[in-house]
């Protein structure tokens, strides 16, 4: 691993009501406003956190996400195709194969703290490759929306020290 810290992001709450934008193929469903809201409680929560880069998947929920982080950390959002959503089709075996070549290509430009946005399945997967256990992830599995190990707006540290479940917004249900 790295010496340095890479912050992986799932994408706030999208507008899971929309059913005529395909929700894996772009631009996917925008945020609603609780989503604004948790990425903003996020963001919050990064700022003390050092963050010099500040990536995401080209999906428009992860996007916008990414913008609100921005905006709080003053810092250019950089789009990484290898982190997009999980493809119809696609094979778990490609989807990790992405998921490593993004996380050996952050590794070889040496940058320091990092939040890359993601979205949940290509996160569970990236978390299996790095060696998170299922009786770490089963748990979250059950606990967060469509069986993600990573609510809506939840950040994972990924460090020489290990891999752990850091932030989970607090946006009340509804809003």
């Amino acid at each position: 691993m790295s010496n340095s810290v890479l912050y992986l992001a799932r994408h706030a709450t999208p507008d899971w009501s929309v059913k005529d934008i395909p929700y894996d193929t772009p631009p996917g469903p925008p945020l609603v406003p609780q989503g604004e809201q948790e990425a903003a409680q996020m963001a919050a929560w990064l700022a003390s956190r050092g963050i010099q880069r500040l990536e995401t998947s080209p999906m428009l929920r992860a996007r916008q996400t990414a913008e609100i982080v921005s905006r709080h950390l003053q810092l250019p959002v950089v789009t990484a195709a290898d982190v997009i959503e999980w493809r119809r089709g696609e094979s778990t075996v490609d989807l990790q194969a992405r998921m490593q070549r993004y996380y050996a290509a952050w590794q070889a430009a040496g940058w320091g703290p990092s939040v890359v946005v993601s979205h949940g399945g290509p996160i569970d997967y990236f978390l299996r490759w790095l060696g998170v256990s299922e009786v770490t992830l089963g748990p979250l599995r059950r606990q967060f929306d469509h069986g993600n190990p990573i609510p809506c707006a939840g950040v994972w540290q990924i460090s020489p020290a290990g891999c752990e479940l850091v932030f989970v917004p607090n946006v009340p249900v509804g809003i």
